[in-house]
């Protein structure tokens, strides 16, 4: 069978500015492949590749549209099985202009543990001037049916009618679907974008896997992480579809725990992972408390809003002020860095209600390779550069005078 290195050009779940830049992809193989038999698609259309040696190539000839390209690549081994290897990468375009969406990934209602229909949940959380809430209640509840439904419909279909509805209906909100699924040793996992969800926990994560694959590219996120996550090793193909971790989780004054550790201990172990903050709501709270994930998109449209998602666009912040903008070499947090001589990092962070003391610069082994201390300003930049390492990333975290945090979605210069 054909099997791929972890080298993909543009890199999977990559942001690029060259819209012609090179698509490829290198094999090993352990069987001698029919190299009349390898096909490869942009978009779903067939294109005309080269090839030397074990790498497969493409230059598109045309410029790419700005958005989300996908790559697929099938090759064909002398004993006539057939491998697919997908993936995906963003075409950014110069000086684009993006919104700060502030809201809730990680919800429930009495549709499983919490309170009050999606509707509801959506309406309170309108109200209480959020720009989004995502749903997410437990799977092993959504297929039964709610009191007074008369149509029988699943929880899992009512809860996507009840977001359409109210987006519809809504200025400047988007209500979303997903679900939370538990799994064994590893805790609770999100999925959001998924047509379909899983009833039972999570026992093999090869089976996971293969379901994601199904599924049409959804998002995964790791929910209120304990010590047992650590063990939690990389694995390339879930890495394709986990983006997020919750380096924030609960509704304060209520329980709320921090999760940060345990993000740099992943970031450590290779998995490509966005900082997120769910309130996990259980009461009829959505947005009472000020923990918030930001979302940097183009609009509040759900195409723009995945993509952002699957960029990794985001930042977890303990006020609902925080508006966080970072680059570096001019491409967004969440970005895989092409290679350079240097990383020039760009920071702009404006608070009006919460004076900022310091910014760090965090890497691999939550390392504070820079900080800079400011008299509790409520507008701050600062920019700096330092040289350009491989196998790495870097995460922007903002202290508050009164002690709350804000922390980006990384760097990396990791494949």
């Amino acid at each position: 069978m054909i099997k791929t290195l972890s080298i993909l050009t543009p890199k999977n779940n990559s942001s690029i500015t060259n819209p012609i830049s090179e698509i490829s992809i290198i094999l090993i193989s352990t069987r001698t492949s029919d190299l009349s038999k390898i096909k490869m698609y942009l978009d779903g259309k067939k294109v005309h590749y080269s090839i030397t040696g074990n790498k497969i190539s493409y230059i598109p000839t045309k410029k790419l549209r700005s958005g989300d390209h996908y790559v697929k690549v099938t090759t064909t081994d002398n004993n006539g099985n057939v491998n697919k290897i997908k993936w995906s990468f963003y075409v950014e375009k110069n000086n684009l202009k993006y919104n700060f969406y502030y809201g809730i990934p990680h919800a429930h209602t009495s549709y499983s543990t919490g309170k009050g229909t999606p509707s509801e949940a959506f309406k309170y959380a309108f109200d209480k001037a959020l720009n989004f809430l995502i749903i997410t209640d437990h799977s092993s509840s959504l297929s039964k049916h709610s009191k007074g439904n008369k149509s029988k419909e699943s929880k899992w279909g009512l809860t996507k009618k009840e977001a359409i509805t109210f987006t519809k209906k809504s200025n400047n909100f988007l209500a979303l679907r997903g679900f939370e699924v538990s799994s064994n040793h590893y805790g609770h996992f999100n999925i959001i974008g998924s047509k379909n969800y899983l009833k039972y926990k999570i026992k093999n994560f090869d089976e996971f896997t293969y379901w994601l694959n199904r599924e049409d590219s959804p998002i995964v996120s790791i929910n209120h992480p304990h010590k047992y996550i650590e063990s939690f090793n990389y694995n390339a193909q879930l890495d394709k579809y986990i983006n997020f971790i919750e380096v924030g989780n609960g509704s304060p004054p209520n329980k709320y725990l921090n999760g940060e550790k345990y993000y740099y201990k992943l970031l450590d172990k290779g998995w490509h992972l966005g900082a997120i903050n769910g309130q996990d709501n259980h009461r009829a709270n959505w947005g009472d408390s000020n923990n918030l994930t930001v979302v940097i998109a183009k609009s509040l449209k759900e195409k723009d809003f995945i993509d952002a998602l699957k960029n990794r666009r985001t930042y977890s912040t303990e006020t609902r002020t925080l508006k966080l903008t970072v680059k570096a070499n001019n491409y967004m947090m969440g970005s895989i860095l092409p290679l350079n001589k240097n990383i020039i990092f760009n920071l702009k962070a404006i608070d009006k209600n919460n004076p900022i003391n310091k910014i760090e610069l965090i890497s691999n082994e939550a390392t504070v390779l820079k900080s800079k201390k400011f008299s509790e300003k409520t507008k701050v930049k600062w920019d700096l550069c330092i040289p350009f390492e491989k196998n790495k990333w870097y995460v922007i975290k903002i202290t508050h005078k009164n002690g709350l945090y804000g922390i980006s979605s990384p760097f990396f210069t990791s494949p």
